[in-house]
């Protein structure tokens, strides 16, 4: 596996993340930024996935299942989480 799926990846740490799920999709808030998003689908699985504990896109394929989607396609949705600052890689 490359380096890039080794990488376990967590929650934001610094900030709180007040959330509230309905019918499959999470909406919240961040204090830090004072942004409110919208998470459905993948996002919204990953996000509970992380929430329960840190993981490598592995492990979040693996604890998803087997609908899950590709490596490459978690590893592009935890980028794009990582932007909004609502994801970070955990320190080694």
């Amino acid at each position: 596996m490359g380096r890039a799926t080794e990488t376990r990846w967590r929650l934001v740490a610094d900030f709180e993340l007040l959330t509230k799920e309905w019918q499959g999709e999470i909406v919240l808030y961040h204090e830090g930024s004072g942004n409110t998003h919208l998470l459905d689908g993948a996002a919204a699985r990953l996000f509970t996935l992380l929430g329960e504990s840190p993981a490598s896109v592995v492990e979040l394929s693996e604890a998803w299942g087997r609908e899950a989607p590709p490596c490459a396609d978690l590893q592009a949705l935890l980028g794009r989480l990582r932007r909004l600052d609502l994801v970070e890689p955990v320190s080694q």
